[in-house]
């Protein structure tokens, strides 16, 4: 096999169907095409089967993004993820509801209203 991966003799494995190519890798066949991936172990294969059942900060950021792209409700969704951050921050659903409300607000307002606007909020911290 070309560069070289194959560090011993290839063997046939019943429960995967490919070929052993090494102690880390197995050849498969699909489509007709040969690729090489990564060899799992029995465990780590049987943690990727199991789900987690989303948290509530999940299933709230989950609503705020389904009004945001298959409903295209912008003030909607700009709620629903500032209602995110609110009660639940800390979590990442509150950074990505945190982003997703930024990438409304640049959409929707003008850059020189939001430089103007940031201009002033600095301008009062100062003083």
């Amino acid at each position: 096999m070309p560069g070289g991966l194959l560090t011993s003799r290839p063997t046939r494995s019943s429960t995967l169907g490919c070929l052993t190519a090494s102690a880390f890798f197995v050849s498969c066949r699909e489509e007709g095409s040969l690729r090489l991936r990564p060899k799992i172990s029995k465990e780590s294969e049987r943690n990727m089967k199991t789900t987690t059942e989303p948290t509530e900060a999940g299933r709230d950021y989950d609503v705020a993004y389904a009004a945001h792209y298959t409903g295209h409700d912008l003030p909607t969704a700009l709620q629903l993820y500032l209602k995110v951050v609110s009660s639940h921050p800390g979590t990442k659903e509150a950074g990505y509801a945190r982003a997703q409300a930024q990438n409304i607000i640049n959409a929707t307002v003008p850059d020189q209203e939001l430089l103007d606007a940031q201009v002033e909020l600095a301008v009062v911290h100062f003083g």
